[in-house]
């Protein structure tokens, strides 16, 4: 009898510890565009960097136009297999990206409005970071 509640308790300890794994799909580099369009109507497209680290709980990360001119994020929220935040560049810039296969695809809007999809790029590291083999 003690065994088989000593089982059933460590069953039910292991269930509750599962954590939801698409959210950790979001850390690492991820390289792509980010494709600007003015109030005037006119567009231009740039590179995004975007980096993340973290879980569910916490992701903090940055995001630029190049791995070595990155700014930070805040205001970062995780719902699914989709994230939200903020930057304060170009006048303030909110992101809503959602993770389509390998992408991660949405849109920025503050001043400007913008179309990013990016995919991921591990090997893209800033300079500080990379190893000397």
């Amino acid at each position: 009898m003690l065994a088989a509640l000593c089982v059933l308790m460590v069953s039910t300890c292991l269930s509750s510890q599962t954590t939801d794994s698409s959210c950790s799909t979001f850390s690492g580099t991820w390289f792509g565009s980010f494709r600007v369009v003015t109030p005037d109507g006119k567009s231009t497209r740039d590179n995004a960097v975007i980096v993340l680290k973290g879980d569910c709980g916490h992701i903090t990360g940055s995001a630029g136009s190049e791995i070595d001119r990155q700014m930070p994020i805040t205001k970062v929220q995780v719902t699914g297999n989709e994230i939200d935040f903020h930057m304060d560049p170009m006048g303030g810039l909110d992101f809503q990206l959602k993770r389509t296969g390998n992408h991660l695809k949405g849109t920025a809007n503050g001043k400007v409005s913008a179309v990013i999809d990016v995919q991921p790029a591990p090997g893209l590291l800033p300079h500080d970071q990379l190893l000397v083999v």
